[in-house]
């Protein structure tokens, strides 16, 4: 990393009997570390009912050097109110969301913590991904890997939003705090976090797409992103997406009124 001083992380991660996944997947977090950043780890365990939590557990007893919260629900909640709970109790300047059943590949925390520290203008960053089994995730140990380079950047705009297959999840996000009183707290009625932080970042102008893979994310039957949802589901979902960006709009309408009156 090429900027001064150390960078403050928060990782916020929800999870759900995640135990096939979630060894793999802390440990291509820990490998991304760097001796310039200080990283915080929040879990949010959604009353899973497998060893999800004694994994975390264990983590957090083996490497006391690393800020591992866990934070455990009392009732099943869902991811969206995970997260939420997850992101509410960060306190780094900079956010990566994670899901339990991905891989981060080697020097995605560094190029785009990078990124944003030379890219003032760049509030929400969003990198690439690659769908493979899940029982395959460790033969790309080694296959990808992000090396220094001039960023191949594209700001996203809001027909990206609605109609392109960007990838909007937030396995694959990094972003600033300062964007959080504007998202948080989530509306009740939406099903994708990770969207509605998108559609606020880019009202302002301010999301951008990293052209990198970051994470390679393991597909097996139980995800929460399964390009094989009914067709009612997809619709419903596509319908809320409208009705954000319909909320935003309102919203700055609304403010922008306030402003001159």
């Amino acid at each position: 990393m090429n900027n001064q001083g150390t960078q403050k992380l928060s990782v916020c991660m929800a999870i759900f009997n995640g135990e096939k996944f979630l060894d793999y997947q802390l440990r291509s977090i820990i490998n991304n570390l760097t001796n310039n950043i200080s990283l915080e780890v929040i879990i949010v365990d959604d009353k899973s009912t497998d060893r999800s939590v004694s994994i975390c557990e264990t983590y957090r007893k083996k490497l006391n050097y690393l800020k591992i919260k866990l934070i455990k629900n009392k009732y099943n909640l869902g991811s969206v109110s995970s997260f939420e709970k997850a992101i509410f109790a960060s306190k780094s300047n900079i956010i990566m969301l994670c899901d339990q059943d991905d891989f981060w590949v080697k020097g995605r925390i560094d190029s785009m913590l990078n990124i944003l520290s030379f890219n003032k203008n760049i509030d929400l960053l969003i990198g690439n991904f690659k769908i493979v089994d899940y029982k395959t995730l460790e033969d790309y140990d080694d296959e990808f890997q992000i090396k220094p380079e001039i960023a191949d950047l594209k700001k996203l705009t809001l027909r990206d939003f609605i109609f392109r297959k960007y990838p909007f999840f937030g396995c694959c996000m990094a972003f600033r705090s300062e964007i959080l009183d504007k998202v948080l707290p989530f509306p009740k009625w939406i099903d994708a976090h990770d969207r509605w932080i998108a559609i606020n970042s880019i009202t302002n102008d301010s999301a951008y797409f990293y052209n990198k893979i970051v994470t390679i994310r393991g597909s097996h039957q139980n995800n929460q992103t399964n390009n094989n949802r009914k067709f009612s589901k997809r619709l419903k979902s596509f319908c809320k997406k409208i009705s954000m960006v319909l909320l935003i709009m309102f919203r700055k309408i609304f403010l922008f009124k306030i402003r001159v009156i």
